[in-house]
């Protein structure tokens, strides 16, 4: 694990990131939750408002929570940037976001006004609050310029588009009808916040974790300056032709441009993958996997959709892009950010307490192959059933994605405590080892 290139220096406190991490899976169980307990026929199309509801629970609250807590650790050490009051400016987006998402994915199942009146002041001080603050630390106090540093400056800009389009939305449903679009507007919001803000943010992050933690070669250096800025361009171009309601060829044009940019992304990360330059055992490797295969997979339902109707697509669709691409590959890196962060935090009070010898747990230590090997399995049976229920709408495919979903997010959820214990006695050893030594 090659750590030249990163201002560990800067490190926030493990808690800054930890409560963002910790309650990720428990948004996840809830929508899970909200399914199990609706009637099936909620699976009928996405406008469904339970459908709504538990979108936003995952967008937000697993997804959002999950790449906030990652940006709010991974920018003083990618980018050299010393965040200030950290454990405070944690606390209060991590609150806003939590009890914001609660309110919207809530506003759309019951249908309540007020509801989405607080889910719209809420979301619209804590992520206009959030991108306010990082795109200041990302634009003006960046120590350390690189291609990781650029891909996040997209990111957020795609991250600001998409949070302006949705605190219109909900807007919108709160206040006054003012929206006439309505369906091309949703729809654009979400092309920004999955195809823009989220693979933008994966695809930079990757550029240092996948070479890092995976010890594979680099990316090559012309993917990585024009990648994710040609992503942006093209989303921007699609929602242009779009909003002017250009012909549907050019729709479709710059569609295929999109997808292309994306499986770019996906072949070259699996082609890294095979180039390792050590072939030791990585359960990571199998999230990756399973991730860089669903966003291939949705990219392919995109593009066949100009050639057939399949029932349910936009749901179909959607569920494959997060379920199946997404979400497999923020817990591969969830996993290994996690694992890094503990090891480094224990490292660092070794060394601030001088007692180097001090023996800590590595990485492998932290979090136990067993445990992360049975979650995979179970999320990987659990989504796949979900998306093939789309398709045959078969009892058992349900129940089974149902049962098996929840106990992966719960696994997830019981994995990432233990592996906080591990750090909060292991940082309590080594402040009573250091204690002693200082006494004799």
């Amino acid at each position: 694990m090659n750590t030249a290139d990163l201002s560990l220096e800067q490190t926030p406190p493990f808690s800054v990131p930890a409560r963002f991490f910790l309650t990720a899976p428990l948004f996840a169980v809830g929508a899970i939750l909200l399914l199990l307990f609706m009637d099936n026929t909620v699976l009928s199309t996405r406008w469904h408002p339970v459908i709504l509801g538990v979108t936003h629970c995952i967008t937000l609250g697993v997804m959002m929570m999950v790449m906030m807590g990652a940006l709010l650790q991974l920018l003083p050490i990618l980018a050299g940037i010393r965040l200030p009051h950290p454990i405070w400016i944690s606390r209060v987006f991590h609150t806003g976001l939590t009890v914001g998402t609660l309110a919207l994915s809530f506003a759309f199942i019951q249908q309540s006004i007020f509801l989405f009146q607080s889910a719209f002041i809420l979301l619209s001080l804590t992520l206009g609050g959030f991108i306010l603050f990082i795109a200041y630390q990302l634009f003006f106090n960046v120590a350390v310029y690189s291609e990781i540093t650029r891909g996040m400056q997209w990111g957020i800009s795609a991250l600001l588009i998409t949070i302006l389009l949705g605190t219109a939305l909900t807007y919108n449903i709160a206040f006054s009808n003012i929206i006439v679009m309505i369906e091309q507007v949703t729809n654009i919001h979400a092309m920004w916040g999955l195809v823009g803000w989220s693979s933008l943010l994966i695809i930079a992050v990757a550029y240092q974790v996948v070479p890092m933690f995976h010890i594979t070669p680099h990316y090559p250096a012309v993917l990585t300056r024009f990648l994710v800025p040609s992503i942006f361009m093209a989303v921007m171009a699609w929602t242009t032709a779009v909003i002017m309601e250009l012909s549907p060829f050019i729709i479709t044009v710059l569609s295929y441009l999109i997808v292309g940019l994306l499986l770019i992304f996906s072949f070259t990360t699996f082609y890294l993958h095979t180039k390792r330059l050590r072939k030791v055992k990585d359960l990571t490797l199998n999230f990756w996997r399973l991730g860089l295969a669903g966003i291939i997979s949705s990219c392919l339902l995109w593009g066949s959709v100009q050639f057939y109707t399949l029932d349910k697509f936009e749901l179909l669709l959607g569920s494959v892009f997060i379920l199946l691409g997404i979400l497999p590959i923020i817990q591969g890196m969830l996993y290994k950010i996690i694992a890094f962060l503990i090891w480094l935090h224990l490292q660092q009070t070794k060394m601030r307490l001088a007692v180097l010898m001090f023996k800590t747990p590595n990485m492998k230590q932290v979090i136990q192959d067993k445990h992360a090997r049975l979650q995979f399995l179970s999320y990987a049976l659990g989504s796949i059933s979900f998306c093939l229920h789309l398709i045959y709408a078969h009892p058992v495919l349900y129940w089974l994605s149902m049962v098996c979903l929840i106990s992966t997010f719960l696994g997830l959820f019981f994995i990432l405590i233990q592996a906080v214990s591990v750090y909060n006695k292991t940082h309590q050893s080594i402040i009573d080892y250091a204690a002693q030594q200082s006494n004799n």
